[in-house]
């Protein structure tokens, strides 16, 4: 296996304008077989055959057969596999010092610094002549540093302010196609909304990808045997899972009952630094085989999400704060009977074991799945809709407008209203399945209304006065003094312009407050982009100067506080709020 950094890169042929695939990068040497010539690539990729169609080489008898055939000096291989190509940007590899001409229909022999090659026609023979086929082939590879990408995305999102939201075009016919599905698929079944995933072809017909999971899954197999702790978790992860009914054990006769659609998941856990401890298991619906994946063949539906600088901004509008959490959003959806088939996945009771895996399915909409979001957002508005008779105007308007996927974040007058709101919304929410916990207010008042179950667990096992730091949203609020802070574990990265990006983009500050300070990165940033300055390169000593002195300011983060109440007695509430 070459070893070297990891890279995504993008596989297009003249069928296929192809998708990322992750992979290894490094430089390699190329030799000739009799060591006479040697030439060196900086970037080689290892990728899978399956990505793309790959001719074979001709049989040693089909070479024997040319009438130049004594003259060429080729090593005999048992295999007829193609198994390196050399692209354009080795043009050395091409090089042309000798030529020998055959006959009529046979290619032509050249010479290039690693042997013979032949070009033209396969063969010369006639019952093929009727049967000739045109075969063009072409692999364009592009290097895409996806994870950067998507830094980069997510930087000028946020740093855009929303602004762009105000533009926001209306639902495309996709969007429009998927919630008419929602709105006549979706139904309730003890207790739980069962929602179908959002095909793009009902008469899609996948691939029997068995083997690539199993293959995925013996080396889940081998990580977790080399990090016990890891495997205890997730071990106790897969069986909470099964235990909640959030997945079911395949029988023998259902495996043989499989549908068009059926899809077997490769998975792994995910760790967040922020929760120590937690570990996640996370389906990875994008993956490949022949062509086709899981995530490819549905549609992401529309976006439901509230507005995250909207979210925030409501929150700091009235004195009294209450945030709160859906525990296990997602897990409470369900999908479709037939759509079980397509969410399989490989298990052990022991996974380190080597005996055959069991095949399992989840009955729930997953984390990975690129509806997902979308379709459990709908039921969260869904409910609100339904319901709307049933609750104060306070209540629906909460579900509609304080929720960020599964997070609260509500502000309220005063604290009657809040313990007010957090019963109707627990029990509005246990309509569709949902129970919604981790309460946390910066009212003593209202946390002693709340049930102890219900509570962030941090904030039941110590005193009040001690828990005085809670994570919203990617923000920091300090409960006691009522502000939000910025804590400076920023993690530093080499000295180029990917590196300097990468450490940029990661201060997360969607309500602007530090924009001033991350200004001076950003017009370093454009400096580089100026230069033309390539991903990799070292910067200048000025710049390296310039941005270590910035580095340097970013212990002062911690200093920094904003008040999270932005009206008071001075500054009324506007009516329109």
């Amino acid at each position: 296996m070459l070893k070297g950094r990891n890279a995504t890169i993008k596989i297009s042929t003249v069928k296929d304008p192809g998708s990322n695939i992750k992979t290894r990068c490094a430089p390699i040497k190329i030799e000739a077989v009799d060591g006479s010539q040697s030439l060196c690539s900086k970037s080689a990729y290892v990728i899978p055959t399956t990505k793309f169609y790959l001719p074979q080489q001709l049989a040693a008898d089909v070479i024997n057969n040319l009438s130049y055939s004594s003259k060429l000096d080729l090593q005999n291989h048992e295999s007829l596999d193609v198994t390196m190509l050399i692209g354009a940007d080795v043009p050395k590899a091409f090089i042309q010092t000798d030529f020998i001409l055959g006959q009529v229909d046979e290619p032509i022999a050249i010479k290039t610094p690693f042997g013979w090659a032949l070009l033209g026609p396969a063969c010369n023979d006639i019952a093929v002549e009727r049967e000739r086929r045109i075969v063009v082939n072409k692999i364009e590879v592009d290097e895409c540093d996806e994870k950067l990408h998507n830094l980069i995305e997510q930087f000028w999102k946020t740093e855009s302010f929303s602004t762009g939201d105000c533009f926001k075009l209306g639902h495309s016919s996709n969007d429009k196609k998927c919630l008419e599905i929602l709105e006549k698929k979706t139904f309730k079944e003890n207790g739980h909304y069962v929602v179908p995933m959002l095909w793009k072809d009902n008469e899609l017909t996948l691939p029997n990808n068995y083997e690539m999971a199993k293959k995925r899954f013996q080396f889940l197999q081998k990580r977790l045997s080399r990090q016990p702790e890891l495997k205890e978790k997730y071990v106790a992860a897969i069986n909470t899972y099964i235990e909640k009914g959030y997945a079911k054990k395949v029988t023998k006769e259902e495996i043989y009952q499989s549908n068009k659609r059926t899809w077997y998941l490769p998975h792994h856990p995910v760790t967040n630094p922020n929760k120590p401890g937690k570990v996640r298991v996370v389906f990875d619906a994008a993956s490949h085989y022949k062509g086709k994946s899981l995530n490819e063949s549905l549609y992401s539906g529309p976006d439901l999400l509230n507005n995250l600088v909207g979210v925030l901004l409501r929150f700091r509008v009235r004195p009294v704060a209450l945030t709160a959490d859906v525990e296990a959003m997602f897990s409470q959806v369900k999908v479709t009977s037939e759509d079980t088939n397509s969410l399989r996945f490989l298990w052990n009771e022991n996974p380190t074991s080597n005996s055959q895996p069991d095949t399992f399915k989840m009955m729930v909409h997953i984390f990975g799945a690129t509806c997902s979001p979308s379709c459990c957002n709908y039921v969260i508005k869904r409910i609100a809709r339904e319901e709307s008779d049933q609750y104060s105007a306070m209540c629906i308007e909460t579900l509609l407008k304080s929720f960020y996927a599964d997070d609260l974040l509500k502000s309220l007058q005063t604290e009657n209203e809040a313990i007010l709101l957090s019963k109707e919304l627990s029990k509005i929410l246990s309509l569709g399945g949902f129970r919604l916990s981790k309460y946390f207010s910066n009212s003593q008042r209202v946390m002693e209304q709340i049930p102890q179950e219900d509570r962030a667990k941090s904030k039941c096992d110590k005193t009040f006065e001690d828990k005085n730091i809670e994570r919203t949203l990617g923000i920091h609020w300090n409960t006691i003094n009522d502000s939000f802070i910025f804590k400076s574990n920023i993690k530093v990265s080499p000295f180029t312009k990917r590196g300097i990006v990468s450490t940029t983009s990661s201060i997360f500050d969607p309500l602007g407050f530090v924009t001033p300070f991350i200004l001076k990165a950003k017009l370093l940033i454009q400096d580089m982009w100026r230069e033309k300055i390539l991903w990799d390169e070292p910067i200048s000593e000025s710049q390296h100067k310039e941005w270590q002195s910035w580095l340097h300011e970013t212990s002062n983060l911690s200093n920094f506080s904003m008040r999270r109440l932005y009206y008071d007695k001075e500054n009324p509430i506007p009516n329109d709020i």
